[in-house]
Order: C-alpha cells, then sequence, then structure tokens
C-alpha cells in the first residue's frame, strides 16, 4: 500500500469525533504527552485496518526479534502482515 493509500484511510480514523476530540484537547492544552498517545492510537488503528501490523506503546508486536511495545524508541513501527503484499 502506497503511502498516499495509508493516508486516505488514517484521514478518517483521526477525524472520527472521539480522537478528533481528544487531539484537539491535548493539543489546545499544549500536552504533547496526551496528544503523542490519541495520535499514536489513531496511527495503530489506522495500520490494523489496512491489516499491517504495528508495535507502538499501548500496542505489543510479539513477532518482533525483541517484543516490545515500543520498538527502537520510534513511536510506531509497522509491517505488512503479507510479505508479498502491498
Amino acid at each position: 500500500m502506497t503511502g498516499g493509500r495509508w493516508k486516505d484511510v488514517f484521514f478518517p480514523v483521526v477525524s472520527r469525533f472521539e480522537k478528533a476530540s481528544l487531539l484537539r484537547e491535548s493539543a489546545l492544552q499544549e500536552d504533547l504527552t496526551d496528544w503523542t498517545k490519541y495520535l499514536t492510537e489513531a496511527v495503530v488503528q489506522t495500520c490494523e485496518s489496512i491489516g499491517w501490523q504495528s508495535a507502538a506503546k499501548g500496542s505489543k508486536l510479539d513477532t518482533l526479534p525483541i517484543q516490545h511495545f515500543e520498538y527502537l524508541s520510534l513511536d510506531v513501527v509497522a509491517f505488512c502482515s503479507d510479505p508479498g503484499g502491498k
């Protein structure tokens, strides 16, 4: 899946009322901890909806060599579930 198609799935997820209001409120309060948490949840949800596996805080991926929620200090790492897929 190309970045453009991922973005087409991401925007509806992040625009849903529950996510949008949480992101907006944390941004207005300049609470980057919560803002990052809510945005990470939206990214993980987007990855799951297109069939990708992801490792992130609050989303553990057991298939990685080292099983962590956060991998290599990155907020989200995503992998295509089907190696031959797009």
